[in-house]
């Protein structure tokens, strides 16, 4: 078997085993994109704000990323736990050639409608050409990054945890550490600010692409180019559309929503949308380990689905609620405790401080629910049912989130966008859970 066998042993460790690497890897990520605006901060409210205003846009790259990369996690976690080797290196081979054809398409798009989408969520003036310069640089490193994440994803489906993780921790350390160099003018280096670090998030990922496309092509033999034939290709690329498209849609509602209160924040200042980004960094650092166990639902489950070992993927999924509230409340409440200092060394700016802490005030407390929505959804996608995940994620937009944001924004200012949000988180993760547990039961009850 390629990678790791899931099927036995104790359902605990291997979600730990699962969840430890993914977390390192996915924090190290968001950290280095932390430390890049850290020291842009240090240079002016503006250029902080311009990255501002690409956050959403970031985001969205990344989700259609993670949602086809998951997809590729599914369908290779249930061939691994079902034995059929030769259909793995079939789905990695073929699936790997669909996705760069999309990236590609997704980066033109992007590229041509940069401008008009910047200005949609509210970017004007000199922030605006600050906006276009770090978007334009940092979309070149998003075809690099794309394919190092599709990668590491097809790895994690066969249960192979460390070498994904590393691959990924390794790229962040790398933009760590040339990205000041490069910001900064360093040791001779041209002083290049926001320009800077989208650079570093170029450089990092081409330095590392080679590594992953070397363990998939000879440590684990998967990527053969004979399999790159058209009656494979007929047969790989609709079941990975099938998957890969409701879950780059579900993956999307995150980070349209994101777009929506930024486009409603940004009538409020550019003050108010720097500390939203803070915001944004310290909660995605803060619930990565949520978002790794999740992660790390979809081979466990999606191999034991497959072998027949139905009790361990319910199991798993127990576990990982039971993780989601005593985590949750606990980073919580520390974060409340530690906000003053944290956000402190992040800004100087007293406004921006406290816009960033009243976003943590109210949307620290539902962290736990964010964690229980992500393990549902990750059930559904192991199991190669993304339409449930796809529907929840729309019900959240068009029917919760984007109401109450309008009603809160209308009646509370911008507070009332921060508790819109709350409220969503609370009310979506308890659909989610319902829906889980019941899609669950029934689907046993069937095999």
């Amino acid at each position: 078997m390629f990678g790791k066998d899931l099927t036995e042993g104790r359902v605990s460790s291997h979600l730990t085993n699962l969840t430890i690497p993914m977390f390192f890897g996915m924090s190290s990520m968001v950290i280095a994109a932390m430390v890049d605006i850290v020291y842009v901060g240090r240079i002016s409210p503006d250029q902080l704000a311009a990255m501002g205003f690409c956050f959403p846009i970031i985001m969205i790259s990344i989700s259609v990323s993670i949602g086809f990369s998951t997809a590729a996690t599914s369908i290779i976690a249930r061939q691994t736990g079902s034995h059929n080797h030769q259909a793995v290196s079939e789905t990695a081979t073929c699936g790997l050639m669909l996705w760069i054809l999309l990236s590609i398409a997704y980066v033109a798009l992007i590229y041509f409608i940069r401008l008009p989408l910047l200005e949609l969520l509210g970017a004007e003036g000199a922030v605006l050409q600050l906006a276009i310069s770090y978007l334009e640089i940092w979309l070149l490193g998003y075809l690099l990054f794309a394919l190092v994440m599709f990668l590491t994803n097809m790895l994690r489906g066969t249960g192979e945890a460390f070498l994904p993780g590393l691959v990924v921790l390794l790229s962040a350390v790398v933009q760590a550490i040339i990205s000041p160099f490069l910001i900064f003018g360093l040791l001779g280096v041209p002083r290049l600010e926001i320009e800077g670090a989208a650079w570093g998030f170029v450089i990092s990922r081409a330095l590392i692409l080679g590594w992953p496309l070397w363990i998939l092509g000879r440590r684990f033999p998967l990527l053969q180019a004979a399999n790159l034939r058209l009656d494979r290709i007929r047969l790989v690329w609709p079941e990975m559309l099938r998957i890969g498209i409701p879950a780059v849609m579900t993956n999307l509602t995150g980070p349209v929503s994101l777009a929506v209160v930024t486009i409603v924040l940004a009538s409020h200042g550019s003050v108010i949308i720097a500390g939203f980004l803070i915001f944004g960094r310290i909660e995605a650092i803060s619930i990565m380990v949520l978002a790794a166990l999740a992660s790390s639902i979809v081979p466990f489950a999606g191999q034991n689905w497959a072998s027949g070992q139905f009790d361990r993927a319910h199991k798993s999924l127990l576990l990982s609620y039971r993780f989601c509230l005593i985590y949750g409340a606990a980073a919580a409440a520390l974060l409340i405790l530690l906000a003053d200092p944290i956000i402190s060394f992040i800004s100087f700016d007293e406004g921006v401080q406290q816009v960033a802490w009243l976003i943590l005030l109210w949307v620290a407390p539902t962290f736990a629910f964010l964690g229980t929505a992500q393990v549902s959804a990750a059930v559904f996608l192991a199991l190669g049912q993304a339409r449930p995940v796809f529907i929840m994620g729309l019900a959240r937009v068009l029917f919760v989130y984007v109401p109450l944001i309008w009603l809160g924004n209308r009646y509370f200012g911008y507070v009332g966008v921060f508790v819109a949000t709350a409220l969503t988180n609370a009310l979506m993760a308890l659909i989610a859970y319902w829906w889980a547990r019941v899609f669950l039961s029934r689907q046993r009850q069937r095999r």
